[in-house]
């Protein structure tokens, strides 16, 4: 299947979010139940993606691929989102970040989610940054708001062995920073959640 989006419009005022572009949907696994109820499962790949997101701040570009997959029971969605045969690349101005390895667990309810699970983690390269980072989730970053989340806590690690360790406490993120890994924090600040950018 090939998905087109021209000018889909998502939300308003200054959540508005409009998507232009394509990508290709391919099914790999069977469907069990109907995706028109509330209990299914699903899998699929989406190649050659080209989708731009943009709303009041500008356009973001999503390119590349990606696995997903859904469990369906009711209001409870459990999922998961993993590399496919070529990295999933974000690209924000002049920023790019490329996942080349990841994956990652999610539960989402009416009420509460939780993304990523103890022992999820993902590869990536960021404009600027030399060499691959990895990110381990040693905590899911769990809330019932999705900009404010209640815990949580991941390590990104750089080729030189340095590290940047977050850990979210009722919406609060402290990061640590130990940069030239020698086991001492170099760098400690913590501030909410929502202003991390």
């Amino acid at each position: 299947y090939t998905l087109r989006l021209a000018a889909c419009v998502s939300g308003s005022g200054i959540d508005q979010l409009t998507f232009d572009g394509n990508a290709t949907l391919t099914f790999d696994q069977d469907t069990a139940g109907s995706l028109d109820t509330t209990s299914y499962d699903v899998g699929f790949t989406l190649n050659d993606i080209n989708i731009t997101f943009t709303d009041n701040v500008g356009p973001v570009t999503v390119e590349g691929a990606t696995q997903f997959a859904r469990n369906a029971v009711g209001d409870t969605y459990t999922e998961v989102s993993q590399q496919a045969a070529s990295p999933l690349s974000q690209t924000e101005g002049n920023s790019t970040v490329s996942l080349s390895t990841y994956m990652i667990n999610d539960t989402v309810t009416a009420t509460t989610y939780s993304i990523g699970q103890n022992g999820n983690s993902a590869g990536f390269t960021a404009t600027g940054i030399d060499g691959t980072l990895t990110l381990s989730v040693e905590a899911p970053i769990a809330g019932s708001a999705i900009d404010s989340p209640l815990s949580g806590a991941f390590t990104t690690t750089a080729e030189d062995s340095s590290t940047l360790h977050l850990t979210v406490t009722d919406g609060t993120a402290a990061i640590t920073v130990d940069a030239d890994a020698d086991g001492v924090t170099d760098f400690s600040t913590s501030k909410p959640w929502e202003e991390l950018d």
